[in-house]
């Protein structure tokens, strides 16, 4: 596999269709993404964003001579941490071939991909059989990657959580914060952030919707959240990537056109996201853009986040390590927990 897939990216009414397709409220599944899915989902070469992590791989090939091979290389070690991560998605993917080479499905489910950054060990709770199916729905576009997304939250069973978001005296953002970002959420107000943007997406009905090529001020929709993601990437600050146009993007809007030595109006027509895009054509994107992420210790749905390391650029997600007491992570926790809701469920059945 050569990786490189459409680039497409979302288009307006994508998420309100996916919503749709778990029975959430849109503006939930618009907070979680704000939250969850900073950035693009695609490099510069079409590839999917992904986040190769070493610990995973020393999991994923458990005891042998391909994980001892992996030690030696580089590519696996027991405990996140260990090295920091390269920067750009070109030394991700590099490290990725180099791990393909001595296991291909055991690598796939050891990186992080796309949008969501949906661990490739999730692959069945997403909807694919094995991790190859995984990777090729997410090569060809956004939205594919957005519906993996929501069927992980339905078999996680969070759809629920999502439609009490915003209803006081309900545990909706607590329930889905706990489960998708680990047992830590709270300690950096990942429940008060979920709730903030829902609140923020279900008072923008009047907001109109960007039906042209051209986005301003006031604009709202998948195509404003593209422009956001574009200006991160280049180092522009638009604010949350959200979907809204509003006055943090009108201002990375002008920055990017001064830079790119177009007329500063602050208004994203044809002239000024093709400057974009060919700009961005030479950008070796990281997952999240450079972006620091306190939560990111749990980022790729499934691990328990941990104490961060001193050195913040250092590998912040966690993964369940070797069998033992003191590797538990939130991974193995909510495996337990489905299987007692299961055992439960029959003993009352």
């Amino acid at each position: 596999m050569n990786f490189v897939g459409t680039g497409r990216r979302l288009e307006q009414g994508d998420v309100g269709n996916a919503a749709r397709l778990i029975n959430v409220p849109t503006a939930a599944l618009l907070a979680v993404i704000e939250i969850e899915a900073r950035g693009s989902g695609f490099d510069a070469q079409r590839r999917p964003i992904i986040l190769y992590e070493p610990h995973r791989f020393y999991v994923e090939l458990g005891a042998g001579a391909k994980r001892d091979r992996a030690v030696k290389e580089g590519l696996a070690y027991r405990a996140w941490g260990t090295k920091p991560y390269p920067a750009g998605s070109s030394a991700q993917y590099a490290r990725l071939a180099a791990a393909v080479a001595i296991d291909r499905d055991a690598a796939l489910k050891s990186c992080s991909w796309g949008l969501p950054q949906i661990l490739g060990a999730n692959h069945c709770d997403s909807g694919f059989p094995a991790p190859v199916p995984m990777v090729e729905a997410f090569m060809q576009g956004e939205r594919q990657q957005l519906e993996a997304m929501c069927t992980l939250i339905k078999a996680w069973r969070l759809d629920r959580a999502m439609r009490q978001f915003g209803e006081a005296g309900l545990p909706g953002e607590h329930a889905f914060a706990k489960r998708w970002n680990g047992s830590a959420y709270a300690s950096h107000g990942y429940h008060t952030r979920l709730r903030t943007a829902f609140l923020k997406h279900s008072g923008d009905k009047d907001m109109p919707l960007a039906t042209s090529a051209v986005l301003r001020s006031g604009s709202k929709g998948e195509a404003v959240r593209s422009l956001q993601s574009d200006l991160l990437a280049l180092g522009f600050d638009p604010g949350p990537v959200d979907g809204r146009y509003g006055p943090k993007t009108v201002e990375a809007v002008r920055a990017a056109q001064v830079a790119l030595s177009l007329s500063a109006d602050g208004i994203a027509g044809p002239a000024t996201k093709a400057a974009l895009a060919a700009a961005l054509a030479s950008k070796d994107v990281d997952p999240g853009h450079g972006e620091q992420w306190p939560e990111r210790e749990a980022a790729s749905p499934g691990a328990e986040p941990t104490p961060a390391p001193p050195n913040p650029g250092s590998e912040p997600q966690t993964r369940p390590l070797e069998p033992a007491p003191q590797a538990r992570t939130h991974h193995d926790i909510i495996a337990d927990l489905r299987r007692l809701a299961d055992e439960l469920e029959t003993l009352e059945n």
